[in-house]
């Protein structure tokens, strides 16, 4: 497939590209000036890079679309954004990430390798995930199960279990409570 073999070239390249679509181009284009290649029936944003900002028409983050970009450290995660899909984020240089309300359905590996990241937040209102107690974790509701953490993460004692990839990677981290 065409599409993949450029997508996986291009991850290997892209940590401070310009990205944009020729005017045009029915299946993708780059709305807004966002430098992110989105395709367009889905609204998925396939790739992304240091100095991405999402579109608030975006509704999915696709499968490694920041994945070891090399940035960026922070970014706003818009209220339309639904999904963010598998690896979405692995290895970014974040320190910092809130998830909207709006999002129902995290990938795993979504933040695994993201050693710098220090504050996790998830908007209070979300009906799928939490940040309970300030505990700087995103925890899914239903299940109790943390699924990132970072270096300054307090597990609640609500918390049941914990995801493979929570922690992956997690430099600096010394010590768990549980």
């Amino acid at each position: 497939m065409v599409l993949e073999s450029a997508h996986n070239k291009f991850h290997k390249e892209k940590k401070n590209r310009h990205l944009s679509i020729e005017t045009g181009n029915t299946k993708y284009d780059s709305r807004n000036n966002c430098n992110a290649i989105i395709e367009t029936m889905t609204n998925t944003l396939i790739i992304g890079c240091k100095t991405t900002i999402i579109p608030n028409s975006v509704t999915n983050i696709g499968e490694k679309a920041f994945s070891v970009c090399g940035g960026p450290t922070s970014i706003i995660i818009p209220n339309s954004v639904m999904n963010i899909q598998k690896e979405a984020f692995q290895s970014c240089n974040l320190t910092s990430i809130t998830i909207p309300n709006s999002v129902t359905s995290i990938g795993e590996k979504a933040f695994a390798g993201c050693s710098g990241l220090l504050s996790i937040k998830v908007e209070n209102d979300n009906a799928k995930y939490d940040s309970r107690d300030n505990c700087n974790a995103i925890i899914e509701a239903l299940t109790n199960k943390l699924l990132t953490g970072c270096i300054n993460t307090t597990i609640p004692n609500s918390v049941t279990s914990i995801g493979d990839w929570a922690f992956y990677n997690c430099k600096g981290l010394t010590t768990i409570t549980i």
